[in-house]
This record gives C-alpha cells, sequence and structure tokens, in this order.
C-alpha cells in the first residue's frame, strides 16, 4: 500500500532553530530519504515554500473565492509530504515516527486510494 506522509510543521518552533541547527534537520531528512529509496520503500516526497507563497482557492455558488496565504489558522502548517510504500497502517506509521519533524510537529499518516 501507498502512504501520505504530511509533514506538519511548528513553523515558530523552527524559526527558533539556529542555521546549523536547521541544516542538521534538513539533513536528516535527506539521509531517512535515501535509506527509504535503498530499501525500495521511496515513491515521492518534496518539501514546499511558506504558506505565504500559496493560496487557497473554493467555489461558492460558482464564484471562485481565493485567499492567499498563509490562510491556517494554525501553528503546524504542512511543510513537505512523503510518499512511501509499506505493509500496512503500523508500518507506515513507525516510519513516520523516524521523520524528523515529528520530534516538533506531527506527521499525518494516510493511505492512498
Amino acid at each position: 500500500m501507498q502512504f501520505m506522509m504530511l509533514i506538519h510543521t511548528d513553523q515558530e518552533r523552527w524559526n527558533q532553530l539556529d542555521p546549523r541547527q536547521q541544516e542538521q534537520h534538513t539533513q536528516h531528512h535527506r539521509n531517512l530519504a535515501q535509506e527509504l529509496i535503498q530499501q525500495g520503500t521511496w515513491v515521492d516526497g518534496g518539501r514546499l515554500h511558506s504558506p505565504a507563497s500559496g493560496a487557497s482557492v473554493r467555489l461558492d455558488n460558482g464564484r471562485v473565492i481565493r485567499v492567499d496565504g498563509p490562510y491556517a489558522e494554525t501553528k503546524e502548517l504542512v511543510g513537505g509530504y512523503y510518499i512511501v510504500e509499506c505493509a500496512d497502517l503500523d508500518e507506515a506509521c513507525a516510519l513516520a515516527a523516524r521523520i524528523p519533524t515529528a520530534a516538533f510537529g506531527t506527521i499525518e499518516v494516510r493511505p492512498l486510494m
């Protein structure tokens, strides 16, 4: 089964890290991705630009409503994603716990349809 892991980051906590700590964190992501590639578990993944660079779109009675970001009223914002191949949700959750952002954010794990 394929699972998407949405990486919700506490931006405030991220901004409190000094540049060296941010680079170590990013390198941890790279190392984990490389390991998953070698295991054949990795499908795709990436880092997202800040919410301020995006927008949310919805329709209201056929009228397009666009709100430029940031648009979420929350501390944690989606900062990236992994798509992985795992046997089941338990295996995917165990892998999600290894994502470094789990230490100061939330990893949402959902099976792809």
